[in-house]
Order: structure tokens, then sequence, then C-alpha cells
């Protein structure tokens, strides 16, 4: 979250988020208001459902810093020798229109699934898979491709 702060005008905003961020990421059974409340340490979700919808934050610029430090983290885990296994991950952004305001993070921005700009939320989730190359594949990469690795 320190590569973020130039993003947030105010510190109490970059700590909440930093507190929602790590609500996220944490092991919860179930994330909803209620849950990242208590796991941020607060009473209610009211400060949570603030910062998604009423913070003044630079949305474009903490994008980019997250761009740029996926990046970094992928090219250096891609230059690691490896032993057999690589784990590939990928980000789906999903959007989804609502209908009213009451739902944490809904505003006006485009939305992918509606084609224009609608009342909606995005997401961004996570996934992960392990994939296995066989030897044989491996050693004929090399053969294929005159490298060593």
């Amino acid at each position: 979250m320190g590569l973020l702060r130039s993003c947030f005008g105010r510190t109490q905003t970059w700590l909440q988020a930093g507190k929602y961020v790590s609500a996220l990421a944490g092991d919860l059974p179930s994330r909803n208001g209620w849950s990242v409340a208590e796991h941020a340490g607060d009473r209610t979700p009211d400060r949570s459902q603030r910062l998604l919808s009423r913070a003044s934050w630079d949305e474009s610029a903490a994008m980019s810093q997250v761009r740029r430090y996926a990046a970094a983290g992928l090219d250096a885990a891609a230059r690691r020798p490896r032993r057999r296994r690589m784990a590939v991950g990928a980000l789906d952004e999903t959007g989804q229109e609502k209908q009213g305001s009451a739902t944490a993070g809904v505003k006006r921005q485009y939305m992918g699934c509606a084609g224009r700009v609608a009342n909606g939320i995005n997401t961004v989730l996570r996934h992960e898979a392990q994939v296995c190359i066989p030897r044989t594949a491996r050693r004929d990469w090399r053969q294929i491709s005159g490298s060593d690795g």
C-alpha cells in the first residue's frame, strides 16, 4: 500500500484503503461489509462503504501503480529458474449492472457488460493454476528454440 500513498489526498483515506485491501486479501470465510469491517477493526461497514462510494482518490494513478507492481513481479518470477511447475495467474475484471445505490461501490461508470456508462460495480477476481510441462515437452522446446531454458 505504500506505493499507493500518492494516490490519496488524505492519510485517513489511504489508511482505510489499506485496511480494506488487507481484509479482502485476508483469510475471511465470507467477504461482506460486516466481515470486512470486523477485520479492519471498524464497528460498522460505514467507513469501507464511504471509501468505495464517496472518498476522493486518484483511481487512474492507483491502477497504473498496481499494473506496474504486477508487471514487475511477473517479470521477476519469469526470470527465476524453475524445476518443474510454473504458476500462471490471471486477473478477471467483471462488471455487474446495478439499479439504485445501496450496494457499496456502485457508481456511474463504463460497464463492459452493458456496453455503455451505467450504474454498476466492477470487481477483479484472481485465478491461479499450476502448469505442469512434461520433461519431453521441455526437451522438445529447447531443441526448437535453440536454448537451454
